[in-house]
């Protein structure tokens, strides 16, 4: 692991006093964090119940570039920067018993690079239930099979992030994870299911190479499908996306398998340099626990183990930075500028989260504390090295994950590039997060 310089230590104890400094401000938000302030719900006729939500994710972060990192052209090394994760806004609910209907608007990584601050429509969907077996719906969501965080209910996050491999097309075939689409879900006894019918966006010209890429073709249909067997209590699939703790408050055990198809999504260079198509084929199988370890729940944990066989066809590897804060690279490691790393690929991944949720004293003014740590495993063909991923810290419960601060580092592996080499770990670099997060 790289062994931090002075100068790296100066910069670091500036960021923690920021922080400290920043703190602050939601602590002495204390009394609204507390109180039960809820945004207005909209009642036409007796079924009729459409609820508004709010939420918004900020953060402070240092960042250890990768080698070769520019920012508008003058090498780095090192960047602090503050920014807003995730923004949206969302009307959801029943227009009668059985007619559902969701819009929501949103925006991610906005930063000093990206100032892009246009909120574009994410969901626009409906659905109609039959009976607790069959329901029927579709527009544009995020419904899709594979894997329980596959669409992540983001502002329920146990971790610092959710992984980009486990949400192996977003900002390739799909709108921040959200497709147009048809899905089915439905209750079979303590099974539950959810199958989708989809057409992927449409994919911006790439160079053709050896190694696989998402094709630029007309999009085949995408299919996919999970199912779930719910131990204990039943949860809710209102929603597309999967709620990663509970703090708790639910008992629950699932064990799942799913898998996600696509004929024809990559292309690459064959023998004869012709385009050859790949398919893309995902599978999963993972594990999910979340449980009070008390009756009157002072203490919990969440547990979530997957493992995942990805096919994206030959060598196939993407490199990705979340709310990647460069913008320009020279020759330096593998994965190019800021905070990239080979995120996803042809290759089978073990993924692991756990938390531990206590009360430090049954005041309920006093925020609850839940350390977390997670962490992924990857072996892809493409890379002669595994890929190592883990992040871990601390989250701290003001009121639930209505408000909510995030204490977290993630570290990541550097591949080199010198010499052609593409496949060895390096150097191994951290990204530390302070994270404020609000619901409404």
């Amino acid at each position: 692991m790289k062994t931090p310089s002075k100068s790296m230590i100066k910069r670091l104890i500036t960021v923690l006093l920021s922080v400290l400094f920043t703190a602050t401000c939601p602590f002495s938000l204390m009394t609204f964090a507390q109180s039960d302030s809820k945004l207005p719900v909209l009642k036409l006729g007796n079924q009729s119940q459409l609820k508004f939500s709010a939420s918004a994710q900020f953060w402070l972060r240092a960042t250890e570039l990768n080698p070769g990192t520019t920012i508008q052209g003058e090498a780095q090394d090192y960047v602090s920067d503050v920014s807003i994760r995730r923004l949206r806004l969302a009307i959801s609910g029943n227009v009668t018993g059985r007619w559902y209907v969701k819009f929501q608007l949103g925006a991610n990584n906005l930063n000093y690079i990206n100032n892009n601050s246009t909120l574009k429509i994410l969901d626009l969907e409906t659905s109609y239930r039959f009976a607790d077996a069959f329901e029927l719906g579709g527009g544009k969501n995020g419904y899709v099979g594979l894997s329980r965080y596959a669409a992540p209910a983001t502002c329920t996050g146990l971790s610092l992030d959710y992984p980009t491999f486990i949400m192996p097309t977003v900002n390739i075939s799909d709108d921040l994870l959200r497709k147009f689409s048809l899905y089915a879900k439905g209750y079979l006894g303590q099974f539950a299911y959810r199958a989708v019918v989809a057409r992927p966006m449409v994919v911006s010209q790439t160079e053709l190479s050896e190694q696989t890429n998402f094709y630029s073709n007309f999009p085949q249909l995408q299919y996919s499908a999970y199912l779930s067997y719910q131990f204990f209590e039943r949860e809710s699939q209102k929603s597309a996306y999967q709620v990663a703790t509970y703090l708790g408050s639910k008992k629950v055990m699932n064990l799942n398998a799913g898998f996600l198809y696509q004929s024809d999504a990559l292309s690459g260079l064959g023998a004869l340099q012709d385009t050859v198509s790949y398919d893309m084929l995902l599978l999963a199988m993972d594990f999910f626990l979340d449980i009070s370890l008390d009756a009157h729940n002072y203490r919990s944990i969440t547990a979530y183990l997957g493992y995942f066989d990805y096919d994206f066809g030959q060598d196939y590897i993407r490199h990705y930075g979340t709310n990647n804060p460069a913008n320009g690279v020279t020759q330096g490691s593998l994965s190019g500028a800021g905070n990239s790393f080979p995120t996803t690929g042809t290759g089978q991944i073990l993924y692991a989260q756990f938390g531990y949720k206590t009360h430090i004293s049954h005041n309920e003014k006093i925020p609850a504390l839940q350390p977390f740590f997670s962490a992924q495993y990857a072996r892809y063909d493409a890379l002669s090295d595994p890929m190592i991923m883990c992040d871990y810290g601390i989250n701290i419960l003001l009121n639930g994950q209505n408000s909510k601060l995030t204490l977290g580092v993630q570290n990541r592996p550097i591949y080199s590039n010198q010499n052609n080499d593409y496949s060895q770990v390096t150097d191994r670099m951290n990204m530390w997060v302070f994270q404020y997060q609000i619901k409404l």
